[in-house]
Parts: structure tokens; C-alpha cells; sequence
């Protein structure tokens, strides 16, 4: 029995992680975000965008408190800003229809229209099911099939009978292929999170230079909403790649907010 404790600790060890991906809000978090929301019920926009920010600064984080804010910024005409926070609250509730119709709404209203790049930069959500899952759904996913693949384990190592054990074993190669693609969804997903710096213009226009300065040739323009990928930062300036990846250029990390 004791050469298999490792296994045992294993598994309450995976079990007491669950958690921790999860963040309940304080009580006065929940407050001021109620009182916010009064704000922007009776039409003070500028306010209530200014509150929302500095409970975000605060660390309190939310797709709830992202799509009021980014309401906030679409009230004031504020498309860049708007767009900014539909798409953080569609990273955290990537399955909410009020999130995905709103943000449809800010994106048919931009200026700018780029066509998408098939595979590595698509800006759209994809209709993939897996894409409705966030990263940390992915992650308790994958933990619960190891889970269950530890106890499937134990059952190999303590069952008596002979049609346990032969049924434990099938069971365990089918669990360990779904761990194994479940994992790999989650690498790929992680890495894909962590590589893709996407960036939203919130400046109303900006000019799009051939080099991180202002005695640069212009480019093209881009006004606020368009969605682009971080390519480098050089200073005050950031050099970012449009949807198709053939525009490409630089502009003032001011003029743009990443994800």
C-alpha cells in the first residue's frame, strides 16, 4: 500500500488546486459596482466609465464589469474603447450573447474593415465550439480527466476481480486519449494566448508611419476599434500587423490598448 502513496498525494494535491483559478468579488466590489451601474442607468456615461476603471485598477475583474464599461464607452461614441472591453469580456464569457451581439453592433460601426487572414490571425471569433471555452475551463477540464485517470489507476493497482480490472483498462487508454487531446488543446490554447499580443486602436484617427517615429512616411490610417496584432515596441511606439498581415507599420503606444 505505502509504495503507492505517491499516487494518493498526487490526487489531493490536483484536487485541492481546483479552485484556484476561480476569484470571488468582495462584497465592496459588489457594491460599487452596483452603485456604477446606477450611474450608467440614469445616463452618466463619463462617470460610470471612469468608476469601472478604477475598479478594474483595483484588480477586480469581470466579463460583467468589462461589457458595462465597454456600454459606457459606446454610449460616449467611444468605438475604440468599446470594442477594447467587448473583446476582454468575450475572452472571460466567451459564450454570452449580449457580449458577442454588442460587439458585433461596435464592429460594423468602425470606419476601418480589413478582411480577415484564415488560420493564425482570425480577429472574429470562431465558431469552433472549442473557442467557447476560456482558458481556465480548458485547464479544469483537463485536470478532472486526470483525476479521472488517477482513480481509473487505482483501480488497476487494488481491484480483485478480473472483469474490474479488464473494464478499468479500457477505460483508462479511452481516458488517457482524451487527457492527452485535452491537454494539447489547453498547450495550444495557452501558447496561443501568450504569443498573440492583440491591440485595439482607441485613439479616434491615427497615422500609421513606416518607422517608430514622427520623420517617418505615413503609411494609411486607422481610426479607433480597428483590431490588430502587436508586432514589437520600440520606445513610445508600437509596431503592429493587420488582419491579412500585409499592412503593417507604426504608431504611438498611446494611440492603442492591448487585450
Amino acid at each position: 500500500m505505502t509504495r503507492h502513496l505517491p499516487l494518493f498525494a498526487v490526487l489531493i494535491v490536483a484536487l485541492a488546486m481546483w479552485p484556484i483559478t476561480l476569484r470571488a468579488a468582495s462584497p465592496g466590489d459588489v457594491d460599487a459596482v452596483a452603485a456604477t451601474n446606477a450611474l450608467y442607468e440614469t445616463g452618466r456615461y463619463v462617470k460610470a466609465a471612469l468608476v469601472y476603471e478604477q475598479l478594474i485598477d483595483r484588480g477586480y475583474e469581470s466579463a460583467t464589469l468589462y461589457y458595462n464599461l465597454g456600454n459606457a464607452y459606446f454610449k460616449q461614441g467611444d468605438l475604440g474603447r468599446a470594442i477594447l472591453n467587448y473583446r476582454r469580456a468575450e475572452k472571460l464569457y466567451p459564450r454570452d450573447a449580449d457580449i458577442r451581439t454588442n460587439l458585433k453592433i461596435a464592429r460594423d460601426q468602425r470606419a476601418d474593415v480589413f478582411e480577415k487572414a484564415g488560420g493564425a490571425f482570425a480577429l472574429e471569433s470562431s465558431s469552433n465550439p472549442i473557442n467557447r471555452l476560456t482558458l481556465d475551463e480548458l485547464a479544469q477540464f483537463t485536470l478532472a480527466v486526470w483525476v479521472v485517470l488517477a482513480v481509473l489507476v487505482l483501480v488497476l493497482l487494488y481491484a480483485k476481480r478480473r472483469a474490474i480490472r479488464r473494464g478499468a483498462v479500457y477505460a483508462t487508454v479511452v481516458v488517457g486519449l482524451a487527457l492527452l487531446l485535452s491537454a494539447t488543446v489547453t498547450g495550444e490554447r495557452w501558447y496561443s494566448e501568450g504569443a498573440d499580443h492583440e491591440i485595439v486602436v482607441v485613439a479616434e484617427i491615427v497615422d500609421v508611419v513606416s518607422g517608430p517615429g514622427t520623420n517617418y512616411a505615413q503609411e494609411f490610417t486607422l481610426h479607433g476599434g480597428s483590431e490588430a496584432r502587436l508586432l514589437e515596441q520600440r520606445g513610445s511606439w508600437t509596431r503592429l500587423s493587420l488582419p491579412g498581415g500585409d499592412l503593417q507599420g507604426w504608431v504611438p503606444s498611446s494611440a492603442v490598448e492591448e487585450l
